[in-house]
């Protein structure tokens, strides 16, 4: 990470002066808190969001009352923040992280507060340790949820149900919690909403025991009980702090957090007292809070303590220690392990104070995280539990389906999920979502199919849900020259880019989108050197991430190698592969439909569809060994399985897992299982096959998807 703050653009030259941090000074003469931790290679980062009145006197941004961004640090604030995302919508509201890095914002627009229109929820890419790329919107990356459909007012905050794959929004002007899924865009309405007693303004979550508390502006919490399974439309309970027994003892409250490794059963939050007063922020702590109802015991921090007057945010981490973020001081806090102590302690309470200008927000990046190196369908670990297998079907007249089959082939399917349009390829992430390709007429897309994997295609939830779900396509004349998807055949998902990666025949080339992206996506990258429309059309791809090369299906009986695909991108391919007999002489490849890379063993499956379609059993499955660094041109296949006892005679799609391969055959409407696929050779039998009618794609889908944390995400 730099730790510096860098001016990488003029723009941000123009924004963003480097006095806006002035200083960090130790609050109490308490020492620098946890700064040797910082210093040996703490992994914690923490993201502010400040709001500061604009003072740029050229257009665009001249017009905009307010300017808002967000920050980066270290969890101490020891070294200078940068700035890793400019908004220019207006007052900046809260923050929170999945576990890719993806930020989730909540955003008040103040130009178009009136119609509703614009208030907005962003994302932004994948927050990397250079953020140069990611100062401001971007929509190759990022996306909204915006407009007159979605209800919002006044959005104050956010949180996430990782395992549930929903978003929550308090919304203070129409005192409800307004709830997503966390791969909706644009202009929907929420899938459920929840009404407090009073205005929310922050939430908290505990994934675990699937409740929600969120603070509200009377000065009270309400807890939502099975709020992602029984999405119920009031509170179930409300805790009124209190420290006597019989009185209130709080204002308004802002920032709530749970505090990690307590179960869910330990909360702190702030009030920000009475409007116009001048040092009478308190932050507050409660234990129980998995059971509290009415009046509760709380432990409370007086204002004469911390110097609090506007506290409107908080973070726990499993050290005890507390984050604040305070509008009115200008300032960052952090606050000893021992600050909400009862009896309070005698030393000093403020370990660190850092100014920076009117922090609205703040959150702290997870130290695990569940990312992959590549994506899940790179799984190269035959020991590694599978949910079962995605398998899409695509039959005339009628919507594609994704289903989920067991890895054996041999049992009913678990789920069914209409997706409401045609469906070809699919690939699935970490989080348990699908990414799948669709065309309807003339306009390809990528939908991606929220939590399939863990929960979606039974219940109520068997449909596509444009409040949970989204295409991401290109939107016309946002890109120039003016391409767009058509036709999309197969999609990859790489995790450490945040990347989604697609071959589309219907007009031939690949695409590089950002993963979080939306209905106005931009292209990150295309190549389309060395593809011609009926004579050399995309097919089957495979991105392998850790070496950034991508192998891709062609139909003239070629594979296109393209070396630092993203790293280093060029239109045409670096190497051409031509399958070969065992002299390496004559091509024997006809139609190339699919490939697959195994990198743990440096070895590429392809298949051919042969030269006639129907029961003829001319498909095959080319097997070729030390691919990575083998030249363009001829080369001989290691291993060849075709024949009649294989059963291939269109074989269209592959799926792995470092030992066993699936492959989909479209002529006969089957999926076939072959063990120990890295010793297979010749007429061979696969060790079984299931009928899907009109099955065009299939994918692993490993059990260790969309994991539940215990209640939070942070730690140390």
């Amino acid at each position: 990470m730099n730790p510096e703050c860098s001016l990488r653009t003029a723009l941000r030259g123009a924004l963003l002066p480097p006095a806006l941090l002035l200083s960090v000074s130790c609050g109490g003469g308490s020492g620098s808190g946890d700064t040797s931790a910082a210093a040996t290679g703490d992994p914690l980062t923490t993201y502010v969001s400040y709001r500061r009145v604009n003072t740029a006197t050229a257009p665009p941004f001249s017009d905009l009352p307010e300017l808002s961004s967000i920050q980066r640090g270290n969890k101490d604030f020891s070294r200078e923040f940068d700035v890793v995302a400019n908004i220019f919508d207006g007052s900046h509201g809260g923050i929170a992280l999945d576990y890719f890095g993806t930020m989730y914002s909540a955003d008040i627009d103040a130009d178009f507060q009136d119609n509703k229109t614009g208030v907005s929820i962003n994302w932004s890419q994948r927050l990397r340790s250079d953020a140069s790329d990611t100062a401001t919107f971007n929509l190759a990356y990022d996306r909204r949820i915006r407009g007159f459909f979605t209800g919002f007012s006044q959005p104050r905050s956010v949180a996430i149900a990782h395992a549930a794959g929903l978003l929550m929004v308090s919304d203070s002007g129409s005192a409800d919690i307004k709830v997503f899924g966390t791969a909706a865009t644009g202009n929907v309405p929420p899938l459920f909403t929840a009404a407090p007693p009073a205005p929310p303004w922050d939430l908290a979550y505990d994934d675990a025991a699937d409740r929600l508390f969120a603070s509200l502006t009377d000065g009270t919490i309400a807890v939502f009980d099975d709020f992602a399974a029984a999405r119920p439309a009031a509170a179930d309970r409300v805790i009124v702090p209190t420290t006597d027994g019989a009185a209130q003892a709080t204002t308004s409250l802002r920032g709530i957090a749970l505090v990690p490794g307590s179960m869910g059963d330990r909360l702190v939050f702030t009030d920000v007292g009475v409007l116009g007063a001048e040092v009478d922020g308190l932050v507050c702590a409660i234990e129980g809070a998995i059971a509290a109802d009415g009046l509760t015991d709380t432990t409370i921090l007086p204002a004469n303590r911390s110097t609090l007057r506007d506290p409107v945010d908080v973070v726990a981490t499993a050290d005890g220690r507390l984050r604040v973020a305070d509008l009115q001081t200008n300032s960052l806090l952090i606050l000893a392990a021992t600050a909400l102590d009862d009896p309070l302690p005698a030393g000093p309470v403020v370990e660190l104070r850092r100014t920076i200008a009117r922090p609205s927000a703040l959150t702290v990046e997870p130290v695990e995280s569940v990312r992959t190196v590549g994506a899940v369908g790179d799984l190269e670990d035959p020991a590694a539990p599978l949910a079962g297998l995605v398998v899409t079907t695509d039959p005339v007249g009628s919507n594609g389906m994704l289903l989920l089959v067991d890895e054996r082939l041999a049992l009913p399917s678990e789920r069914a999920f209409d997706f409401g349009a045609p469906v070809r390829g699919v690939t699935v992430d970490s989080l348990g979502d699908a990414f799948v390709c669709t065309s309807q007429s003339g306009t390809g897309s990528i939908g991606v199919v929220n939590r399939f994997v863990t929960q979606r295609g039974t219940g109520a939830d068997v449909s596509f849900d444009d409040s949970r779900d989204r295409l991401l396509q290109i939107f016309p004349g946002i890109f120039i020259p003016e391409p767009s998807l058509e036709d999309p055949i197969d999609v990859d998902v790489d995790e450490t880019r945040d990347l989604v990666i697609v071959s589309d025949p219907g007009f031939p080339r690949i695409w590089a989108f950002g993963r979080t992206a939306g209905k106005t996506a931009e292209p990150v990258r295309f190549a389309a050197g060395g593809l011609v429309t009926g004579a050399a059309l995309p097919g089957g791809l495979d991105y392998e991430a850790t070496d950034d090369r991508l192998f891709l299906a062609v139909s003239n009986g070629t594979i296109y190698v393209y070396d630092d695909f993203i790293d280093s991108p060029g239109d045409l391919p670096d190497r051409v592969i031509t399958p070969a007999d065992s002299f390496g002489t004559v091509q024997i490849s006809t139609s190339i439909r699919d490939v697959l890379y195994d990198r743990t063993n440096d070895v590429l499956f392809a298949t051919d569809v042969g030269a006639t379609s129907g029961a003829s059993a001319d498909g095959a499955i080319y097997v070729f060994e030390g691919v990575s660094n083998a030249a363009g041109g001829l080369l001989a296949a290691t291993r060849i399985v075709t024949g009649a006892a294989t059963g291939l005679d269109d074989p269209s799609d592959l799926a792995w897992n470092g030992r066993n391969l699936w492959v989909v055959d479209e002529a006969n409407e089957t999926i076939s299982l072959f063990e120990d696929a890295l010793t297979l050779d010749g007429n061979v039998a696969p060790l079984a096959t299931r009928v899907e009618a009109d099955v065009r794609s299939v994918e692993v889908a490993p059990a260790a998807v969309a994991p539940t944390t215990g209640g939070s995400i942070l730690g140390g």
